[in-house]
């Protein structure tokens, strides 16, 4: 696999940081140009994964680096106050790990054992912050489409010059 760059995409720059051989390392800041972005496009490998946070520019970043790189992904993660606890997602995984073991469960029987524990030991708690993940995602989808075929250049605002 090649780098994974991260994009923390602010409305006139970016931090860049850069997942290499097991190790993050921040690279800097980019212009949130048209021409800052090709610039920093031009430094990328036709093997590097982009990954930025669905905010107002990130359509143009799709459509001003994909071209650079093997593909950019748009992460769209829940706000922290709709996550699911942390300590009480540890603490299911923990237990559930430990059945898994316990009763001998490998290989493909492993996914529809935990999808099934998670909801039952968390009350239902982790079910729904499925459901909100794959509304907002939904919801995400729907404007990207429209942005990649109304031809605008972001979902929120366009890149200045």
């Amino acid at each position: 696999m090649g780098r994974v760059i991260g994009m923390d995409i602010h409305r006139t720059f970016a931090e860049v940081v850069v997942w290499e051989d097991g190790r993050l390392r921040p690279t800097g800041r980019v212009d949130m140009t048209r021409s800052g972005l090709e610039g920093f496009g031009r430094t990328l490998a036709k093997t590097d994964e982009v990954v930025v946070e669905a905010t107002g520019n990130a359509m143009a970043v799709v459509r001003v680096l994909g071209p650079y790189v093997a593909r950019v992904i748009v992460a769209n993660p829940l706000p922290t106050d709709e996550q699911l606890d942390p300590q009480l997602h540890d603490a299911t995984l923990a237990e559930g790990m430990s059945l898994l073991e316990r009763d001998h469960i490998t290989g493909k029987a492993v996914t529809p054992f935990l999808l099934a524990h998670f909801p039952e030991t968390t009350e239902g708690q982790s079910l729904a912050v499925n459901v909100r993940i794959i509304l907002r995602n939904a919801a995400l989808a729907a404007r990207i489409a429209v942005a990649a075929t109304t031809g605008r250049a972001a979902i929120g605002f366009a890149l200045p010059g």
